[in-house]
């Protein structure tokens, strides 16, 4: 059987019908009444991959078996064409070149030139079906994350019954599914949340999303669940809302550790009072409510007089517990109004806020004195502690807040000098005094730029034969109009403003240079003891800072040594050793300055890895005649002696002094008995003359 001759399509309405067919790009076949295939066009042998000379003279059986049934194809073929819709009751499978397909198919009986035939229309269904089981799979997976996911899921009507909910929500709840199914969520919820329901619901039924936090009750006894709402209306295919989509997330967790993160952020850990971070906030907007309304608001500086005498004769933890008694105490005299910080150790600030009259900060600060002054009993001790108060008022006495602290500072410290345990306000003579302060802070941070520092050296003397074995560097500040600035006057300061850090480095790197100088000179290269900082040494780069310096003007570690208050060594024990060690190992000498008025224990000297301990002058001065002074010492050297330690007494200023370090095994004197710090030319001379001092031991002893 060959392919139908081509004939004008105007000729016969199913010539029509299949040119028709052709240009809309359906795949038609038609066949005799027997069902042996007769023609088929282009589109549908695509479909079937192949061409017509395979398929035409064949029986359409072949390629949809599922129609040879006992009666044949063409039975099935007769079936389909009566059929009222002309279409069959399923898809077929057509087994096509290209692999099965599944297809519709629509059957039309009709005659052609007086032949019967059947016209067969063909539409591949494999992508439709393809489609439909990718949304029964998503619908699938859908559900299954949702029967998963630990975010709450729960859908409602439009009146907030509840249709259909997964485990996390029923968890949620503290009920099943069961009990869920066709309640209202709004028994749910705790409060008002359930009056926010239909406020959420007439959100949603206009189509907009809702979202709030919401508080859900698990029943009695329970705790409750803090949740985050977030639902949308549900459309179908008309548009039309049929429903509620809602997720809920339990952020019980993690509110708590927010609060906790908060408390950490803003609060005192020891005391639970405001820490400086929170202070600073709400005295800044006090301050723009002061700018607003003209009303003053009063700041009061508490410290408390001798606590680290309490702190260091009895134990830490005590201390601590006699912090958070005080704490408590200034609290209960505050209003709620006001604002109560721990400001750092023993120290206090209160904001008073928006006082009746600004005077009032006298009779609260007098109700405070009170308050503290009542003894504290703490375990078997009764403590009697005292507070000295500092106040400024805003704005008379500061624009802004950090001035206002420091001048409650200065008031604070001008109650202690007039004997403690009262209050003082800020008055001009301390304002003269911030001025100067300021001035000095602006002064002094230019002084490197300026070149203004220089380095003035204190020899240290070997107490046996009256030689120099090293010395101290000391910083002299020399500026155009203050003039000669004491250390003890800009140390301090630096300190306090963080400028100590960039000063230290200076003072490293001009003894470093110096010390190349000397050596090019021919001179003696003795250890040279450098003061170095809190701050500095506890930067993450002292150690780097130290190497380079070293290697740019090639100097020896053994020539420093570096020296470190107590109270540094014990602000973080455990990074303080391992820092240690590794400066030890580079060869840097290392030595505890001002030994004796810090808070280090005989165990911690036995883990730092140091070579010497200077006694500090405090007791030096009291030597030999008073006996605290003495014993003291006396101990200081035993125990430095057990250890296998260099000793060094600074502040020697008489030969009595001198006298007894020496006969108590002191190795090394340092003081005005042997010499001032010198400027670096005096001090090479001094070098250059290579014999004992002139107050060396045959002298002296």
């Amino acid at each position: 059987m060959t392919q139908a001759p081509a004939v004008d399509p105007k000729q016969h309405p199913v010539r029509q019908l299949i040119a028709l067919l052709d240009a809309l790009g359906e795949p038609v076949i038609t066949t005799d009444r027997h069902g042996i295939v007769t023609y088929l066009n282009l589109p549908a042998q695509q479909l079937m991959g192949t061409g017509s000379s395979s398929v035409c003279g064949a029986s359409l059986g072949e390629w949809l078996s599922e129609l040879a049934g006992p009666g044949g194809i063409a039975e099935a073929l007769e079936e389909h064409a009566l059929k009222p819709s002309g279409m069959s009751g399923g898809p077929v499978l057509l087994r096509s070149r290209l692999g099965p397909l599944l297809v519709g198919l629509a059957v039309c009986r009709s005659e052609l030139d007086g032949a019967p035939l059947f016209l067969c229309m063909l539409r591949d269904l494999t992508q439709v079906r393809r489609a439909e089981e990718q949304m029964i799979d998503a619908q699938r997976l859908v559900r299954s994350i949702l029967q998963n996911t630990s975010e709450g899921y729960v859908l409602l009507d439009g009146s907030g019954m509840i249709l259909d909910s997964n485990p996390a929500f029923e968890s949620m709840c503290g009920c099943n599914a069961l009990d869920l199914r066709e309640q209202r969520i709004d028994l749910f919820f705790e409060g008002h949340h359930r009056d926010l329901l239909q406020e959420w619901l007439h959100k949603l039924a206009e189509g907009r999303a809702a979202s709030a936090e919401i508080v859900i009750s698990r029943g009695e006894g329970q705790p409750h669940v803090l949740g985050f709402f977030k639902g949308a209306p549900l459309f179908d295919a008309h548009n039309e809302q049929v429903g509620v989509f809602g997720l809920i997330t339990d952020i019980t967790e993690s509110r708590a550790k927010e609060e906790k993160i908060e408390q950490l952020a803003f609060f005192d850990p020891l005391t639970g009072l405001a820490n400086r971070a929170l202070l600073h906030d709400k005295l800044t907007q006090a301050a723009l409510l002061s700018k607003r309304t003209q009303r003053k608001f009063a700041l009061m500086f508490l410290d408390l007089d001798k606590f680290k005498h309490i702190n260091d004769t009895l134990n830490h933890a005590l201390g601590d517990q006699l912090l958070q008694v005080i704490a408590q105490r200034i609290h209960r005299v505050m209003r709620r109004s006001d604002v109560v910080a721990r400001f750092g150790g023993d120290e206090f600030v209160i904001g008073l806020i928006e006082p009746r009259r600004i005077e009032d900060a006298a009779r609260v600060a007098n109700k405070l004195l009170d308050a503290i002054a009542q003894p504290v009993e703490l375990e078997e001790h009764v403590l009697h502690v005292t507070t000295s108060i500092g106040i400024s008022v805003f704005p008379d006495d500061a624009d802004n807040v950090d001035l206002l602290i420091r001048n409650a500072d200065l008031a604070m410290y001008q109650a202690k000098a007039k004997g403690r345990s009262r209050f003082s306000y800020f008055t001009p003579a301390l304002n003269e005094r911030v001025q100067h302060i300021n001035r000095l802070e602006r002064e002094l941070r230019q002084a490197i730029g300026r070149d203004e520092f220089t380095l003035h050296y204190q020899p240290k003397i070997d107490s046996a034969t009256g030689n120099i074995v090293g010395s101290e560097a000391l910083i002299r500040w020399q500026n155009a109009t203050l003039g000669a600035v004491p250390p003890g006057e800009f140390i301090p300061l630096a300190e306090e403003t963080d400028m100590i850090v960039p000063i230290g480095r200076w003072v490293i790197e001009a003894v470093c240079s110096q010390l190349r100088q000397w050596r090019e000179q021919g001179l003696p290269l003795l250890p040279i003891s450098l003061n170095i900082s809190g701050r500095q040494f506890h930067r993450s780069d002292f150690r780097q800072q130290l190497e380079e310096l070293l290697a740019t003007y090639d100097v020896a570690p053994a020539l420093l040594e570096l020296e470190i208050t107590e109270s540094v060594l014990m602000e973080d024990v455990e990074a303080t050793i391992v820092l240690l060690h590794e400066l030890r190992k580079l060869g840097f000498s290392l030595s505890i300055d001002d030994f004796g008025t810090g808070y280090s224990s005989f165990n911690y000297l036995t883990r730092f890895p140091i070579d010497t301990l200077k006694i500090d002058r405090s007791f030096v001065m009291g030597l030999p005649h008073q006996q605290n002074a003495a014993t003291v010492t006396s101990a200081i050297i035993g125990m430095a002696k057990s250890l296998g330690l260099k000793i060094v007494a600074e502040g020697v200023e008489t030969r009595e002094q001198a006298i007894y370090l020496h006969g108590h095994g002191c190795d090394q004197l340092q003081g005005f008995l042997f010499s001032k710090p010198l400027p670096v030319d005096d001090f090479g001379r001094l070098l250059d003359q290579s014999a004992p001092f002139a107050f060396g031991s045959k002298r002296l002893f």
